[in-house]
């Protein structure tokens, strides 16, 4: 954990200087406009969206968001579009209606809690001897937005707090509070950062949980990034820096000759990207682009270290706000330091849709293959992740929305003889009272199937049903 810290203490002083130099530059400019009337500010919004919508895309691998963003499909923790498959099965909520005006700034509380109505049929993700538990949970967001028009500053915060009714080693309080913002140098320069901090509970099942641990493993994790992107009429540049620092509790594993603690400090380390991409517009919808990627990997446990690089070509495409889309495939390799670990090359790939056929179906449909993190379950060895997800969004009544999702995760292992694949699909409802409560309702089904011993395939049935109270 002190190792954590130390590391911890570095990105958070990139990250300070990165978005003090923002907010200084922003205020300023914010009070040097501030004898703009209602108006010009209107008309200098419109003028800076349509300017900014044709490279956005350009910048997002260093700061965390990407071209989805202010759309109804929302990552909690970002307040932008999912990035894996994950995301995709996290409650969705429709854009707020209403928020609190400060100054500049909106703010935007909001509210989840699903009393008495949470329910896991496979609390401890085995194939026998399953265990079930009902559960209450309560999820309090809130973010402020900037309201400038140049510029942006938002900074966000939130919990996850679950309690089990029988099994209180499951309980589980989580957090994240970050920042992030935007700053328009010119019409065609822009400089991008963002920090954030998450502390969470890997979930059992996934990972390296699949032991019978105690409790679930803690983890942390601080991410910073920075970016800067240049646009030159059809043509666009962009150059990023990202910092990761994760760090995993160690886990008690219990066994009938007594409690073991199983070291999760091979997991803890430090993933530095640069990354630079180049966009070519070919028309006002369409854009070709190729992207460079390098990163450097440092981990607790020297075995794993590693550097490697990708290579992807791809196209973007944005007809209006019904239909946004980017894919882009290559070639990655990974040299691993440690000597008894395999170098990694192959594919991949990176995909994105937003679609909106009709007022009342939104889809979204997202994908990636990249290099996972270490394993030391059934022999050490890196891994590559692979996602492939999709959810609808179908509003029957201006009050009543239903929603489904279906995604894959498959894990391949590069230095032994396995391969897991998590298949999860689920259905939900989401029905207004007011502006202020709403009722929601989820069924989730998962099966993992795994190739290892000791077996770790199993099914899941989770079911959540409670009430969201937006604070405004």
């Amino acid at each position: 954990m002190q190792n954590f810290w130390n590391r911890f203490r570095m990105t958070k002083s990139v990250g300070r200087i990165g978005l003090s130099l923002l907010f200084v530059a922003m205020v300023a400019s914010v009070s040097g406009n501030a004898i703009a009337t209602d108006a010009q500010q209107s008309s200098a919004k419109g003028a800076s969206h349509s300017d900014s919508s044709a490279d956005t895309s350009n910048f997002q691998f260093a700061t965390g968001g990407n071209f989805w963003s202010g759309q109804i499909f929302t990552n909690r923790f970002s307040g932008e579009a999912p990035t894996n498959t994950s995301e995709l099965f996290e409650l969705w909520r429709p854009s707020p209606q209403q928020s609190f005006q400060i100054g500049s700034f909106i703010l935007q509380p909001s509210l989840d809690i699903a009393m008495g109505g949470g329910y896991n049929s496979n609390l401890f993700a085995g194939k026998t001897n399953q265990s079930s538990d009902f559960s209450a949970q309560a999820r309090p967001d809130v973010r402020i937005s900037s309201q400038w028009s140049r510029h942006s500053l938002e900074f966000m915060a939130g919990s996850d707090g679950i309690a089990y009714k029988e099994f209180d080693s499951e309980n589980q309080l989580n957090g994240y509070v970050g920042a992030r913002g935007t700053l328009d140098i010119t019409r065609d320069l822009k400089v991008a950062g963002n920090i954030r901090f998450k502390s969470d509970h890997e979930t059992r099942g996934e990972g390296e949980t699949f032991q019978l641990f105690e409790s679930p493993v803690k983890t942390n994790q601080l991410e910073s990034g920075i970016s800067v992107s240049k646009r030159f009429n059809r043509l666009s540049f962009a150059i990023g820096g990202n910092v990761i620092i994760e760090d995993y509790d160690d886990a008690t594993l219990v066994t009938s000759s007594g409690n073991q603690v199983v070291d999760q400090d091979f997991r803890d380390g430090t993933a530095y990207t640069l990354s630079t991409r180049a966009n070519y517009v070919v028309s006002p919808l369409t854009s070709f682009f190729v992207t460079y990627n390098h990163n450097w990997r440092d981990y607790q446990a020297e075995l794993f270290d590693s550097s490697g690089s990708s290579v992807s070509g791809g196209l973007s495409y944005e007809f209006s706000q019904l239909l946004k889309a980017e894919a882009s495939a290559g070639i990655l390799w990974q040299d691993s330091t440690g000597a008894t670990l395999d170098d990694i090359n192959t594919y991949t790939y990176n995909a994105s849709l937003l679609w909106s056929p009709t007022r009342l179906i939104d889809v979204a449909l997202i994908g990636s293959r990249e290099v996972g993190g270490p394993s030391q379950f059934a022999g050490a060895s890196n891994r590559i992740s692979s996602d492939v997800g999709v959810r609808a969004n179908y509003a029957i009544w201006s009050n009543l929305r239903l929603h489904s999702a279906l995604a894959m995760s498959k894990a391949e292992f590069e230095d032994i003889d396995r391969d897991d694949t998590l298949l999860k699909a689920q259905l939900g409802a989401y029905y207004a009272l007011n502006n202020y409560l709403s009722l929601f309702a989820d069924y989730t089904f998962s099966t993992y199937l795994g190739d290892t011993l000791p077996d770790v395939d199993y099914n899941r049935d989770q079911i959540a049903i409670g009430v969201s109270v937006k604070l405004y």
